[in-house]
């Protein structure tokens, strides 16, 4: 996680990677402030390496939009201080939109001090999750602005600093930045880096705390502690939690638990790291399986919401165990709940998940593509001894079209600020009163392919869509194969109802509207072909089918 005052864990290769590149350039770190002409070499060094080294830097930016950047910050490096440029570092990296890229660390002058509370991007807005002791009557309060700024608006200039694939990793990082005393005066958000003022409202009343940093050197610092939900166990803050915890928040320093429910007869699995600890993760994996077949077991629920990854090579051994759980591996009874911080290897094991397995997903979407960006190197800049992490590969686990930025679960169940504060999971709640139903695709192709009743599957179609519950799953590459059967089949007409209704749902995929084009001209309506085509050109100008095609149409 790229931070400002909250340090992600340094590996001895990577000391030794910047050790030994720094020896073959001849540079060696500055002592000091940097001065103006450093920050300038800095800016230099970035502009060159950040390309160099990514396996891909441009695949969410342009290069003119990052030479603009580096360009602009170097010409306004002599009129802002060392962290605003800090800042704006962060923003460079930020643009690249990957998760594994970006600011890892900031020298010990670059920190930025913590404001006594953790806050929490609920589906009911920010809310302070824990707090300081002498705050502790505001612990869930929610979060209206701090100074003179909206939290909305807050929460947009945090976004520009904050790295992640997409919006769910920003949501999950961008609260470890929102209580920074310097992160906010640089972002403008707050009048000073010496106090903040926060305009909260709770039980239906507001007020207003005016808040001093903590020293850097305080024991609350966020140091290591950033996977935590609520209070560190080690500290007095005041969690906004007033139960007992639930499952997936017990014991969070333990990385595997496992827990039987008898009066739902449920195997609960959490993981929370893709790791060998005290054992082996297979045989955590394989003791689990065992103890689902040892219990009458209705349900194996893996939960994967807390886990930001690790190694994925572990990952394979896994999913065949389970693959050859046939008690288990079966719709309606295994099931994975998903969320924000469903991370890198998390993001590679769901991903087997959901090629290989029969599993269910339920919680929020992921806060990782399925084909992603990984495998960060540290490039240290030399002069500012700011630390950044390039991705080196890149990961395509799923399909070379699949241009998802999440996997959605098929259930959503999003966590809101009264849930927490009464320790209820509405994803392990949804798991125990969901009812077998057929899936998305099986269903609607029942209808389609082996009923031939269009009326009925567009019905279907339309009041899958339009459950709260479906409002993350994607239905994308399901319409698509069954589209192509369908126009396999000769069956124009229908394709063209599918597609236009699919269109409704899925705006910004050019493969619905290319294929779209070639049901239209199966039912020789070539001039509407011609603008479905221009319309899959125009969301992608690599649709060389389309663009082929609607050159013939309007020659």
């Amino acid at each position: 996680m790229a931070s400002f005052g909250v340090d992600s864990s340094k590996s001895i290769l990577a000391a030794l990677i910047l050790l030994f590149t720094f020896a073959a350039c001849g540079r060696q770190p500055s002592s000091g402030p940097p001065t103006r002409p450093d920050w300038l070499s800095d800016l230099d060094y970035l502009e060159k390496e950040m390309p160099r080294r990514h396996k891909n830097l441009f695949h969410a930016l342009s290069p003119k939009q990052f030479k603009d950047s580096v360009g602009g910050l170097k010409r306004r490096v002599s009129t802002l201080t060392d962290f605003e440029i800090a800042i704006e570092i962060a923003k460079i990296g930020s643009s690249i939109r990957d998760g594994h890229s970006g600011v890892d660390s900031l020298p010990a002058a670059l920190k930025s001090r913590l404001y006594p509370f953790r806050a929490y991007l609920y589906s009911n807005g920010l809310h302070t999750q824990a707090i300081a002791p002498e705050h502790g009557r505001l612990a869930g309060a929610r979060i209206l602005a701090i100074d003179d700024t909206p939290t909305d608006e807050a929460i947009h200039r945090v976004r520009a600093i904050t790295d992640g694939t997409n919006d769910m990793a920003v949501k999950d990082f961008l609260v470890f930045r929102i209580n920074r005393a310097e992160t906010l005066h640089a972002l403008g958000i707050a009048h000073s880096a010496d106090s903040a003022t926060l305009t909260l409202e709770q039980n239906g009343e507001r007020a207003r705390l005016v808040l001093t940093p903590l020293p850097k050197n305080h024991p609350a610092k966020s140091d290591g502690i950033w996977v935590w939900m609520g209070a560190n166990p080690d500290s007095e803050w005041v969690d906004s939690r007033k139960g007992p915890a639930p499952l997936w928040l017990k014991e969070q320093k333990v990385p595997f638990v496992t827990s039987y429910l008898p009066e739902n007869r449920t195997l609960y699995v959490r993981c929370n790291v893709i790791a060998d600890t005290d054992k082996p993760l297979l045989l955590h994996f394989q003791d689990a399986i065992r103890q689902a077949r040892e219990h009458p077991t209705d349900r194996f629920v893996l939960d994967l919401r807390m886990n930001g990854g690790g190694d994925n090579t572990l990952l394979l051994p896994i999913i065949h165990e389970l693959i050859r759980a046939e008690s288990i591996n079966q719709r309606g009874k295994l099931f994975v709940i998903i969320g924000r911080r469903t991370q890198s290897a998390a993001q590679n094991f769901i991903n087997l998940f959901e090629l290989h397995t029969n599993a269910i997903f339920v919680g929020e979407p992921s806060g990782e593509s399925p084909n992603m960006y990984g495998d960060p190197i540290p490039m240290e800049l030399p002069s500012s001894r700011i630390v950044i992490n390039l991705s080196s590969l890149y990961w395509q686990d799923v399909g070379p079209l699949d241009h998802r930025l999440w996997t959605g679960p098929e259930i959503a169940a999003e966590l809101s600020s009264d849930d927490y504060a009464a320790s209820v999971d509405p994803a392990l709640n949804a798991i125990r009163t969901y009812t077998l139903e057929p899936g998305f695709k099986s269903a609607l192709g029942s209808l389609l392919m082996e009923q031939k009743s269009m009326e009925r599957a567009l019905k279907y179609y339309e009041d899958f869509q339009k459950l709260p519950t479906h409002r993350f799953f994607n239905t994308d590459q399901s319409v698509t194969k069954l589209v192509d059967s369908l126009i396999e089949d000769k069956r124009f007409a229908d394709a063209v109802d599918l597609l236009r209704l699919h269109a409704k749902y899925h705006p910004r995929s050019f493969e619905t509207f290319e294929r779209l084009g070639t049901a239209l001209e199966g039912v020789g309506q070539k001039s509407q072909a011609a603008q479905a085509y221009a319309e899959a050109v125009k969301l992608n100008p690599n649709a060389w089918s389309a663009s082929d095609r609607l050159r013939l149409l309007t020659r």
